[in-house]
């Protein structure tokens, strides 16, 4: 398949939109190995069946965890990350990818992008993407990790997952800089979780 040059570019093996800088590349390829590595603390060696990964960006997370675990499902609303993510995870037969945003309701939204990159997408109502509850696609999985990024909208993908929450206890790790999360933390805790340690700028809680 031939991509657009305008519009994506290949660089250090992956295969990216053109509006990440290559510092930026850099810095998300090793932060998504920094955070496979380390989810292995909180996950027991015997429950590491299916992962839960949003936002997919251009797949360094979903193909890092698709190392981990037997399953990953990937979530990504913006159709030129999807695409990359697409392409750059299309070898890993467990690696399941969606073009969805996660929420509360089902429901349709649009991509809102702030700045030139890739981690600053957000999404609004009245578009054409799918929103979709974690309990309509993954009630009856084996979910052992639920990680988010996505831009403050971590707590409406939470109330979409409470029933994944409740029959699976699966580790939970979000972003909580620079948005307030205090109450995630506190839903949490409400279910039996708790702070167990930090990945970067994410939150990790274990029930």
């Amino acid at each position: 398949m031939t991509f657009p040059q305008e519009r994506y570019s290949t660089r250090l093996g992956w295969l990216t939109p053109t509006w990440d800088e290559n510092h930026v590349i850099t810095r998300r390829i090793k932060q998504a190995e920094e955070a496979a590595i380390q989810i292995t603390e909180f996950c027991h060696p015997h429950k590491r069946r299916v992962a839960i990964q949003a936002g997919g960006s251009w797949g360094p997370w979903p193909l890092a965890f698709s190392e981990i675990f037997d399953t990953v499902y990937t979530f990504e609303p913006d159709s030129e990350c999807f695409c990359c993510l697409t392409a750059n995870t299309a070898h890993k037969d467990n690696v399941i990818r969606i073009q969805a945003a996660l929420g509360e309701e089902d429901n349709f939204v649009k991509v809102v992008r702030e700045k030139g990159s890739t981690g600053s997408q957000k999404t609004d109502f009245h578009g054409d993407i799918p929103l979709v509850m974690l309990d309509d696609l993954c009630h009856r999985e084996d979910v052992d990790l639920i990680y988010l990024d996505t831009e403050g909208s971590e707590f409406e993908a939470l109330l979409g997952a409470e029933g994944v929450i409740v029959d699976n206890g699966p580790v939970i790790a979000f972003e909580d800089r620079p948005f307030p999360t205090d109450h995630i933390k506190t839903f949490l805790k409400g279910y039996g979780y708790r702070e167990a340690g930090r990945i970067g700028h994410d939150c990790v809680m274990v029930c």
